[in-house]
């Protein structure tokens, strides 16, 4: 793959990388790497996280951390990104790893996979963190709000931080004993709850929770947790 990339000199030039591995996002580790070859054969770790991702670069760690606190009060999307350089001979040991991992068959493959993914992610340079207004279009909440006096239940799929999750939580609160029987309730569950919920165990009774509910709200969730809660949502009829 090429990038484009800025050199010391502020110019513009055109980089070829190889790309070795792709660690995928989940609820646990909030974050995904991607490990390539550049031209001269020097490998890297490239990651991007919601959270602060690594402890290098100490000189702006503090600020970074209040940055990110700042921007997710003001209701910003953060992403926060780091890398790090990695010897061959710790590439190769890791890699042979990583390929029995991904060809573990059964239910504990995705934390074999993670525990794998831990083991490389580490010692990351923070590079920096972005913030982005993520505003809902035109007339969303309109719709919304035409769509729940036909009485649909409202699903949201989102990644967002813990602490955009606090000040959503913060400005919708309603205690119990101010509402009565007949007012609508909304669910809030992250990824790791989610996890848990769609368990063998619990998992009927967690739809049908969802199910009595007027809205869900499912946070730090993974691609593959969307899919999956909304297929299950829809076979209980929720988005029919």
């Amino acid at each position: 793959m090429f990038v484009k990339e800025i050199d010391s000199s502020i110019e513009e030039v055109e980089r070829e990388y190889k790309l070795l591995n792709l660690l995928e996002f989940n609820s646990s580790r909030k974050r995904m790497s991607v490990i390539v070859r550049d031209e001269v054969g020097q490998i890297f770790l490239f990651c991007k996280g919601a959270d602060k991702l690594g402890d290098g670069g100490r000189t702006y760690q503090h600020a970074t951390t209040t940055h990110l606190a700042n921007y997710a009060e003001d209701g910003l999307r953060t992403m926060a990104f780091a890398y790090r350089k990695i010897k061959d001979l710790e590439y190769e040991e890791w890699s042979s790893t990583f390929a029995k991992a991904k060809a573990t068959i059964g239910p504990e493959r995705e934390e074999v996979l993670e525990n794998v993914s831990e083991i490389i992610e580490k010692d990351l340079m923070l590079l920096g963190v972005v913030a982005v207004d993520d505003k809902l279009q035109d007339w969303v909440a309109e719709c919304i709000d035409k769509l729940a006096q036909f009485q649909l239940v409202l699903g949201c799929f989102q990644a967002m931080t813990d602490d955009i999750l606090n000040q959503i939580k913060a400005s919708y609160q309603v205690t119990v004993n101010e509402k009565t029987k007949d007012d609508p309730f909304a669910l809030v569950v992250d990824g790791k709850a989610l996890e848990i919920a769609l368990g063998n165990d619990i998992r009927d009774h967690f739809l049908q929770l969802a199910v009595n509910c007027s809205s869900v709200i499912c946070c730090r969730v993974s691609p593959k947790q969307k899919a999956f809660s909304f297929f299950d949502l829809e076979s209980h009829r929720i988005f029919r």
